[in-house]
């Protein structure tokens, strides 16, 4: 560990305690992801990347029930959590037998996008391309990046 990263994780133990576990997590995410699981770079990209769908889905006035099926309740606006609970982990669980986006791998965060992105062009007439570094317009800073968890409850 260089004497910069040693530096930087003792800026981190010395500030605010609500926020170490979020500042920890960009430090690690700056780390080489050696066991194939899902990086936090790729976790971010799935909640940006379920926003967008969201946001769009909302935009044609499509409203979750047009996703998952009809329900028997008010209609309820898409959003990143509602659509992550009732449509990324259920297509996850089935495509890949696995609960949790923890225990991801690269290979499969991808399988899970297209089958998703296919499922939402073929029915709701959208397609958003899956947010990747470096790309200019479609990616968050992580200061809004962590706006946009906060205001949907994730974090």
């Amino acid at each position: 560990m260089t004497s910069q990263e040693i530096s930087q994780l003792k800026e981190i133990y010395n500030g605010n305690p609500k926020e170490i576990k979020y500042h920890l997590g960009v430090f690690i995410g700056k780390e080489e992801n050696k066991n194939g699981t899902r990086t936090l770079n790729q976790n971010a990209a799935i909640h940006l990347w379920l926003t967008q769908v969201a946001e769009e889905l909302d935009r044609h006035g499509h409203t979750l029930q047009n996703v998952v099926g009809k329900i028997q309740r008010a209609e309820i606006r898409p959003t990143m959590s509602n659509l992550k609970e009732s449509v990324w982990k259920p297509y996850q669980l089935a495509a890949v037998q696995k609960e949790s986006t923890t225990q991801l791998n690269k290979l499969e965060v991808d399988k899970i996008y297209e089958g998703l992105n296919k499922f939402f062009g073929e029915n709701f007439e959208i397609h958003i391309p899956f947010p990747s570094r470096g790309a200019e317009n479609d990616t968050l800073s992580a200061h809004e990046l962590r706006k946009k968890l906060e205001k949907d409850g994730v974090i």
